[in-house]
């Protein structure tokens, strides 16, 4: 999959059937970024050879817009696609204050997910359909 220029974004695609198993493979790279010591500032979206980009996308502190969609795409499976305005920029900070918070409880709850998905900039289904066609 090939990301889209010009925008911070994550891309997640595979058979699973479940949108929050997909967002768990981003945050399976918490503990690497965690190894990384990269937290008070981005050397690379990498350590180790482990990617880490992603997650240290979902948890840029200075991000204050998120948009997520989730679809079926029969070229690649189950596609799940975050824009952000901003992070993953080298040599700045990943944590800091946030913009705002997320209580803990609402992310383990069984719709966690749709806590992160709070702000103006979703995809809409036509959307998701052309990117489903590019890929």
């Amino acid at each position: 999959m090939v990301h889209a220029g010009g925008v911070s974004e994550n891309l997640a695609a595979s058979s699973y059937n479940n949108v929050t198993r997909l967002f768990n493979l981003w945050m399976s790279e918490k503990e690497a970024f965690d190894e990384s010591g990269y937290r008070a500032k981005l050397v690379s979206i990498s350590y180790n050879n482990k990617a880490i980009g992603h997650y240290s996308q979902i948890v840029w502190a200075s991000n204050s817009k998120l948009g997520c969609g989730y679809n079926h795409c029969d070229n690649v499976g189950n596609l799940l696609v975050c824009r952000y305005e901003t992070g993953n920029i080298i040599n700045y900070q990943v944590y800091g204050e946030p913009i705002q918070t997320i209580d803990d409880t609402n992310l383990n709850s069984s719709d966690g997910i749709s806590a992160l998905i709070y702000n103006k900039l979703f995809y809409n289904m036509l959307f998701m359909t052309i990117l489903c066609i590019l890929l």
